[in-house]
């Protein structure tokens, strides 16, 4: 993966920390490509909630509606 992808990730990371925010994301095409980049971050469990693979049509109308 590019190191810009990584850069932009750990700047997201460093603001959710900072703000006392934290992060759920809904993946489909990605395969949870963007879930994997932020957890390889060291302490994402601070501000990392959780995330959904939908990507058949099917279960993201069951789980996402």
């Amino acid at each position: 993966m590019h190191a810009d992808v990584h850069g932009t990730a750990a700047r997201l990371a460093r603001r959710l920390r900072a703000g006392g925010h934290t992060i759920t994301l809904a993946e489909s095409c990605t395969g949870g490509l963007l879930a994997s980049t932020l957890t390889d971050i060291a302490g994402s469990s601070e501000w990392f909630n959780q995330s959904w693979i939908t990507y058949a049509n099917e279960a993201k109308i069951k789980e996402l509606g």
